[in-house]
Protein backbone atom coordinates (compact mmCIF):
# COMPACT_ATOMS: atom_id res chain seq x y z
CA UNK A 1 0.00 0.00 0.00
CA UNK A 2 2.78 2.45 0.85
CA UNK A 3 4.47 1.46 -2.38
CA UNK A 4 1.30 2.30 -4.33
CA UNK A 5 1.04 5.66 -2.56
CA UNK A 6 4.65 6.46 -3.39
CA UNK A 7 4.05 5.57 -7.04
CA UNK A 8 0.92 7.71 -7.14
CA UNK A 9 2.74 10.58 -5.45
CA UNK A 10 5.65 10.36 -7.90
CA UNK A 11 3.20 10.23 -10.80
CA UNK A 12 1.40 13.27 -9.41
CA UNK A 13 4.69 15.15 -9.03
CA UNK A 14 5.58 14.36 -12.64
CA UNK A 15 2.15 15.51 -13.83
CA UNK A 16 2.48 18.77 -11.91
CA UNK A 17 5.95 19.35 -13.34
CA UNK A 18 4.61 18.73 -16.86
CA UNK A 19 1.69 21.05 -16.23
CA UNK A 20 4.02 23.75 -14.92
CA UNK A 21 6.22 23.42 -18.02
CA UNK A 22 3.21 23.53 -20.35
CA UNK A 23 1.81 26.61 -18.61
CA UNK A 24 5.16 28.32 -18.80
CA UNK A 25 5.38 27.63 -22.53
CA UNK A 26 1.81 28.84 -23.01
CA UNK A 27 2.54 32.06 -21.11
CA UNK A 28 5.59 32.65 -23.30
CA UNK A 29 3.53 32.07 -26.45
CA UNK A 30 0.81 34.45 -25.26
CA UNK A 31 3.42 37.10 -24.36
CA UNK A 32 5.04 36.75 -27.79
CA UNK A 33 1.69 36.95 -29.59
CA UNK A 34 0.80 40.06 -27.58
CA UNK A 35 4.11 41.68 -28.47
CA UNK A 36 3.59 40.87 -32.16
CA UNK A 37 0.09 42.33 -32.06
CA UNK A 38 1.35 45.43 -30.29
CA UNK A 39 4.10 45.95 -32.84
CA UNK A 40 1.64 45.51 -35.72
CA UNK A 41 -0.82 47.99 -34.18
CA UNK A 42 1.99 50.48 -33.60
CA UNK A 43 3.11 50.16 -37.21
CA UNK A 44 -0.45 50.66 -38.51
CA UNK A 45 -0.81 53.76 -36.33
CA UNK A 46 2.48 55.16 -37.66
CA UNK A 47 1.33 54.54 -41.24
CA UNK A 48 -1.96 56.32 -40.54
CA UNK A 49 -0.05 59.21 -38.99
CA UNK A 50 2.19 59.51 -42.04
CA UNK A 51 -0.82 59.38 -44.37
CA UNK A 52 -2.54 62.12 -42.39
CA UNK A 53 0.60 64.25 -42.49
CA UNK A 54 0.83 63.84 -46.26
CA UNK A 55 -2.83 64.87 -46.67
CA UNK A 56 -2.29 67.96 -44.53
CA UNK A 57 0.81 68.87 -46.51
CA UNK A 58 -1.01 68.36 -49.82
CA UNK A 59 -4.15 70.26 -48.78
CA UNK A 60 -3.29 72.69 -45.97
CA UNK A 61 -6.31 74.99 -46.42
CA UNK A 62 -8.80 72.12 -46.48
CA UNK A 63 -7.14 70.70 -43.37
CA UNK A 64 -7.38 74.04 -41.60
CA UNK A 65 -11.05 74.50 -42.50
CA UNK A 66 -11.87 70.93 -41.49
CA UNK A 67 -10.21 71.45 -38.12
CA UNK A 68 -12.09 74.70 -37.66
CA UNK A 69 -15.40 73.00 -38.49
CA UNK A 70 -14.75 70.14 -36.10
CA UNK A 71 -13.90 72.66 -33.39
CA UNK A 72 -17.15 74.55 -33.99
CA UNK A 73 -19.17 71.32 -33.83
CA UNK A 74 -17.42 70.19 -30.66
CA UNK A 75 -18.11 73.58 -29.10
CA UNK A 76 -21.79 73.39 -29.99
CA UNK A 77 -22.13 69.88 -28.61
CA UNK A 78 -20.35 70.78 -25.38
CA UNK A 79 -22.43 73.97 -25.04
CA UNK A 80 -25.66 71.95 -25.23
CA UNK A 81 -24.45 69.63 -22.46
CA UNK A 82 -23.94 72.50 -20.05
Amino acid sequence: MADDLNKEFESLKADVANLRRDLSELAGDVREAGADTSRAAYERARQAERAAERKVEQHPMASLLTSFGVGILAGLILERRS
